[in-house]
Order: structure tokens, then C-alpha cells, then sequence
């Protein structure tokens, strides 16, 4: 009797660590202004799998790991909340009262020609150009509206219910509630809510999406913070060094570009007339080579150090982890090269030969908030130049993403 109890006790305690493992719950209530119960809310960390739906009373759990978390409660035609948390072992329960949106779209009135050509140009700039982004897909494409700015050369977009995303390249079902998109000839800045679900599909599909996920995850952003975090970068395939950025002497000033092309333009336009003075040979010839070096780039990339401390790019404040550095990064992963398409949206005139994965870090604020899951808490403030930066949705994994053998 005595054995049989202490098989018992010991299957519990294991059952306890499993437990413990798993990680903790999050508890809580959404209400209406009126305090009545809300059904059927999403509930979800971002960036991640982790979701529910709230009950008939308004109820939800969700299991997560310890940490800090973004706990978002969406449901159309309410304002999305985003609660910041910190889970630890001992949480009380949360109660979310929601609040009825105001309706932002645009009005519809654009044609749908010109509507059809926003949205190329929006699935281009957000879901992307890559390999996987051929497998991707916006499946209520409608609820997006459109605003251009001729005088910036900007693309706005908008939606008051959540873009639905069918990824079959990765084998993910994607909600995102679009919270803001900006997109220009210089610039791309867009930013939401998101949670994944896994697609089901037969033996054949469930092998090939995991090997893309793999592909997507290896010399990732995700990658990187978490190999930085353990600690072994270099095991991993990434290199670090460190730079310093100077203006090129032979990259021509804006005033300078903008008097080129005046009088390139007046020698266009010039018509035989005593009022306007046709430019002479040499100040077009001027012009014209004024131009030619705008192909140059703008900045001088210095290196100073090949091999920066894991101190001198992380930083633990009270349990946090944080990224912090001087000047710039260049991230170099040599455990995948450059894909094609990559090539081809940066070298129109001859494609190079495919080489490593190559990032520049910026910094807009002194640090930035990680974790061990590889989640960068303020993203907008982390500027990539270069590989990572050709990654848009398509290629973006869920945070609790665990690569076999990982």
C-alpha cells in the first residue's frame, strides 16, 4: 500500500513540474461599458499562438510562459486593447471593459482600377516580394481602404476589422488588426495586432512547412535575439561588427540636386523666347553629372570593432533583458546565402552572386526592451537596413516558434 502511495505522490509531482514548465495562466473578465458580459473577444498575446475566446460570462484563461507579454482583447467594432504585463507565478484576474470605435476608413471613393493598384502596391510593402510571400495571401482584401498623398508620394492604409492571412508557404492561418501602414518611394512603416493559427493539412504539407519555417527562422530577427540572449552567436552562424556612419564627401548636397535638375528641366522645356535663357552646354553638362552621383551612397560605413562583447549589445536590467549599443550593427549570418528575389529587387542592371545575410541596426532610442522568446518590445525603434528589412509577413514566424532541435 505504502509503494502504491509513493507511485502516486511521484506521478503528481511530476505532473506538477510538467505544470510548472508550461508555464502560467492568465485569468480575466471583458465587460461592455455596461458591464455586461462580453462573448466570444479575442484574446491573444502578440505575435504569438497563444489565443482564446472569451466564455458566455465573459471569461478567458490563457497559458503563457513567464515574462512580459503584450495581452491584447479585440473584437470588431470595439477599440483594441493592449495590456502590457509582466507574468509571473501569482497574477490576479484582469477585467477589460470595451469601448465602441470610432469608424476610421476612408470614404470609398476611389476607382476601383486605382483601388486595385493601392492594394498591389500594399501586399508588395506588407506581405512582401520574398519566396514564401508567393504562398500568401490577403483573404478580405475589401476591408481595406486607401489614401494617397501626391505632395509626399504616400500610401495610407486602413481597416476596422482585422486583415485575414492565409500563409501557405508556412502553413499559418494570420489575423492582424492593422493599427497604422505608411508607405513611400524612401520609407515603409506599418504596425498591428497579430496571432497565428496553424493550418492543418496532410503528412506531405505538415513536412514542407516545417522545413519553411526553418528556412524563415534561421538568420531571422527572432534568431538573432535569441542567440544573442544564450549567447552564442557565432555558433549559431551570425557575426557582429561594429560601425560608425559618416556623410560621403562624394554624394551631392540637396540644394545641389535641386539646382541640377531645374536646369535640366529649363533646357527640357526651353522653347525659343526672348524671356527665358537657355542653359549653357557646360552648366547642363554640370547639371547632368550632379545626377549621375545621386547612384552614390549618401553615407560612409566605418567599422571599428570586429567582434563586439556581448556587454557592449546586451544589457540586464532588474531580470530584463535589453539590446543597447554604440553607432551601428551589421548583422552578417553565414548559415543561409541571399535569396534570389532578394537579388533582384537590388541589383536591376546585373544580378551579383548570392552571398551572406546581411543587416545594418539603428538605434532611436539608448535600449530597447527583448526577451528569450526573441520578441523586440518597441520594434519601431529598432531600424534594419538590408536583408531583414526585405522580410515582411510572409516570412514572419509566431513568437513561440521552437525550430526542431533548437
Amino acid at each position: 500500500m505504502q509503494s502504491k502511495f509513493k507511485q502516486l505522490f511521484i506521478i503528481f509531482l511530476l505532473l506538477l513540474s510538467a505544470s510548472s514548465y508550461a508555464g502560467q495562466v492568465i485569468k480575466g473578465f471583458v465587460v461592455y461599458q455596461d458591464r455586461n458580459s462580453a462573448k466570444d473577444v479575442s484574446v491573444y498575446i502578440n505575435y504569438s499562438s497563444k489565443h482564446t475566446l472569451s466564455n458566455k460570462d465573459g471569461y478567458f484563461e490563457l497559458s503563457v510562459n513567464e515574462g512580459y507579454h503584450d495581452l491584447i482583447i479585440s473584437s470588431i467594432g470595439f477599440e483594441t486593447i493592449v495590456h502590457k504585463i509582466k507574468v509571473t507565478k501569482y497574477n490576479s484576474a484582469l477585467t477589460f471593459i470595451l469601448v465602441k470605435k470610432r469608424v476610421l476608413n476612408f470614404p470609398k471613393t476611389e476607382d476601383e482600377n486605382v483601388w486595385k493598384h493601392h492594394l498591389k502596391i500594399f501586399n508588395e510593402a506588407f506581405i512582401g516580394k520574398t519566396a514564401m510571400a508567393q504562398g500568401c495571401a490577403i483573404t478580405n482584401p475589401k476591408a481595406l481602404s486607401f489614401k494617397f498623398n501626391p505632395s509626399k508620394g504616400e500610401l495610407i492604409a486602413t481597416s476596422n476589422v482585422p486583415l485575414l492571412i492565409e500563409n501557405k508557404s508556412l502553413g499559418y492561418l494570420i489575423s492582424y488588426d492593422l493599427k497604422e501602414f505608411t508607405s513611400s518611394i524612401v520609407s515603409l512603416s506599418y504596425d498591428g495586432y497579430i496571432y497565428y493559427e496553424k493550418s492543418k493539412g496532410s503528412l506531405s504539407q505538415e513536412k514542407l512547412w516545417s522545413e519553411n519555417r526553418e528556412l524563415a527562422y534561421k538568420g531571422s530577427r527572432m534568431h538573432f535575439i535569441r542567440s544573442l540572449i544564450n549567447k552564442n552567436l557565432e555558433k549559431q552562424g551570425f557575426f557582429v561588427y561594429q560601425f560608425n556612419r559618416f556623410p560621403n564627401p562624394n554624394s551631392p548636397k540637396k540644394t545641389d540636386v535641386k539646382k541640377a535638375r531645374e536646369t535640366v528641366l529649363k533646357n527640357y522645356n526651353f522653347q525659343d523666347s526672348d524671356s527665358v535663357i537657355r542653359p549653357s552646354k557646360k552648366a547642363i553638362d554640370s547639371a547632368r553629372a550632379v545626377l549621375r552621383k545621386l547612384s552614390l551612397p549618401k553615407f560612409s560605413d566605418v567599422v571599428y570593432n570586429k567582434k563586439p562583447s556581448y556587454n557592449e549589445m546586451l544589457s540586464l536590467q532588474n531580470e530584463d533583458y535589453h539590446i543597447k549599443f554604440d553607432g551601428y550593427l551589421k548583422i552578417i549570418y553565414t548559415g543561409e546565402g541571399e535569396e534570389k528575389r532578394y537579388l533582384q529587387s537590388h541589383f536591376v542592371k546585373s544580378i551579383r552572386e548570392a552571398g551572406y545575410q546581411i543587416t545594418n541596426l539603428d538605434l532611436l532610442t539608448s535600449s530597447i526592451l527583448i526577451n528569450a522568446s526573441g520578441a523586440v518590445k518597441e520594434p519601431l525603434n529598432l531600424l534594419m537596413e538590408g536583408y531583414w528589412a526585405f522580410k515582411r509577413i510572409a516570412d514572419l514566424l509566431p513568437l513561440d516558434y521552437q525550430m526542431t532541435g533548437d
